[in-house]
């Protein structure tokens, strides 16, 4: 069911319940809280497979999107560090690149050139925090630790992006009931 993928390469488990395109408007345009698939994610590890690790609260909720429940994820203490429990990191990097893109562009239109210098550095950051992230990750995989963690929550639809294959057969065979997609 869940295809063998390179070390480091993510899985993406989609989970519906109760899902229509109208939930979601009215969710997003009145800033409702949704209810969702409560992925269950065991008791292991997410990063190392670790038994019997600890759970903590992750927040699947966007900044468009707000979530009635926090997801309980199993995390070792050696884990907690370099496994992101938000999106808000993901965010506000999307944000700068389309900003400092945009700045760029504007300001270059406008020739007002500090300012389009401006929006190609704040890109060139982005781009540079997101390799090293990428790199810091590779890191971890070759030591045995799937760090990479996503759980983006709307009305009736849970996503759940891992680097670790185990949790994602593991969401897909649990869930069999709601299972939308699996990548």
């Amino acid at each position: 069911m869940v295809e063998q993928k390179p070390p480091g390469a993510w899985y993406a488990v989609v989970l519906r319940r109760g899902f229509s395109g109208g939930k979601l408007f009215a969710q997003g345009a009145f800033g409702l809280k949704a209810e969702f698939p409560m992925p269950e994610l065991g008791t292991q590890c997410v990063c190392c497979d670790v038994a019997g690790a600890e759970l903590v609260n992750f927040d699947p909720g966007t900044s468009h999107s707000r979530v009635k429940a926090l997801v309980p994820v199993p995390l070792c203490r050696m884990c907690r560090p370099h496994v992101d429990r938000e999106l808000g990191t993901q965010q506000l990097l999307a944000g700068g690149l389309c900003g400092g893109f945009g700045l760029a562009v504007w300001a270059a239109m406008k020739p007002v050139w500090l300012l389009s210098a401006a929006g190609v550095a704040i890109v060139a950051g982005c781009v540079g925090f997101i390799f090293s992230k990428r790199a810091k990750r590779r890191e971890l995989a070759a030591t045995g630790h799937h760090a990479g963690l996503e759980i983006m929550a709307h009305a009736g639809q849970c996503s759940v992006r891992t680097t670790n294959r185990r949790v994602a057969v593991e969401l897909a065979q649990r869930h069999a009931d709601c299972l939308h997609r699996v990548r």
